[in-house]
């Protein structure tokens, strides 16, 4: 469950060692501002050696989409603790 929806946009790669042994994999972009953080926040998740399947959209995104999921619960609990 998403607990906030922000316009996210971005790019996903994959590069494949010459030799099959591993990939790096990588997600990269930008949210745009949110009606509490007028911020418009870069990012770029990127994984050296990754090994097993999967490119920067199954393996790399998921990153950027919980590292925003903990600051939107840490922004919450911060509101909370403020109005009380």
């Amino acid at each position: 469950e998403s607990p906030v929806q922000s316009k996210i946009f971005g790019k996903t790669g994959t590069a494949v060692m010459a030799n099959g042994s591993h990939n790096s994999v990588w997600f990269i972009g930008w949210r745009e501002p949110m009606e509490y953080d007028q911020r418009r926040i870069a990012f770029a998740s990127f994984i050296s050696h990754a090994t097993g399947s999967g490119g920067g959209g199954s393996r790399a995104a998921p990153i950027v989409a919980e590292i925003f999921r903990a600051h939107h619960e840490q922004r919450s609990m911060h509101d909370q603790s403020s109005s009380n």
